[in-house]
């Protein structure tokens, strides 16, 4: 699995160079933005507008948790 998302994150290549047909699997992975805004900011490169797609994952994330932890804490004293 994690091979597979190696491949399907454009650390070692541009995005520039995906062919059009497996752009939308590339652009659907979530560390897809986070490293154009690594090459963004160490490299120069072009910027990719990934911003708001990693806003939007981190309050996803956030708010899982949230529900998570306050679904979960009665039992958090049993397992302490």
């Amino acid at each position: 699995v994690f091979t597979g998302w190696f491949y399907l994150t454009p650390i070692v290549y541009p995005i520039e160079s995906v062919p059009p047909r497996s752009l939308p699997w590339i652009q659907v992975n979530p560390l897809t933005a986070l490293v154009g805004l690594y090459r963004q900011a160490l490299l120069g490169a072009a910027p990719t507008g990934g911003t708001g797609v990693l806003v939007a994952a981190a309050a996803v994330l956030l708010s899982a948790g949230f529900w998570l932890f306050s679904r979960l804490k009665p039992a958090f004293v049993d397992e302490i």
